[in-house]
């Protein structure tokens, strides 16, 4: 599978986005590589939930 992700830049700095397969659930970072890898942990916590 394939992730997207939408992100734009915060007004109060760094970046907002979320992944385009799950977009009720929002994350942020400083700077755009702290963001992709805050949403690669996002995916990550959403797949093992689901796995519960």
């Amino acid at each position: 599978m394939q992730l997207s992700y939408t992100y734009w830049e915060a007004k109060e700095g760094g970046y907002v986005g979320y992944l385009n397969q799950y977009p009720d659930y929002w994350t942020q970072g400083d700077h755009l590589e702290e963001l992709e890898k805050m949403l690669a942990s996002l995916y990550g916590d959403i797949v093992r939930f689901n796995e519960l």
